[in-house]
């Protein structure tokens, strides 16, 4: 006698077997900072100088964001750079939203960081 296969049956097991087998392993996780602590820490001066043109670097970037020609997100991310450089809690807040991206821009970021140093 000939093995009958009805085809809800077919379905039935190979969705049971999809169900079944382990899940797709997920791509490492990101657990470094994207700005790291200093063990040591810049002189007073060169912090307030770093806030200042961090601070101008942001706002020659928030009033040239619409301009179509010089694009004002390089200036505002090199501002929060800067600021994170001069300020503990910049650093933090940085990294924070660092954390809240989604994991294939994280490692975008990292990558481009490796390149530039």
């Amino acid at each position: 006698m000939s093995k009958l296969r009805h085809p809800a049956l077919v379905w039935f097991f190979s969705a049971l077997a999809a169900m079944t087998s382990p899940p797709p392993p997920k791509p490492e996780e990101i657990r470094d900072e994207l700005i790291a602590r200093r063990e040591q820490r810049h002189s007073t001066l060169r912090r307030i100088l770093l806030a200042i043109a961090g601070t101008l670097l942001i706002i020659a970037g928030l009033a040239l964001g619409p301009v179509p020609v010089l694009p004002g997100f390089p200036l505002t991310m090199l501002g929060l750079i800067l600021l994170a450089s001069a300020s503990e809690s910049m650093r933090r807040l940085v990294n924070w939203g660092d954390a809240k991206l989604p994991q294939w821009l994280r490692r975008f970021m990292r990558k481009f960081r490796r390149h530039s140093h």
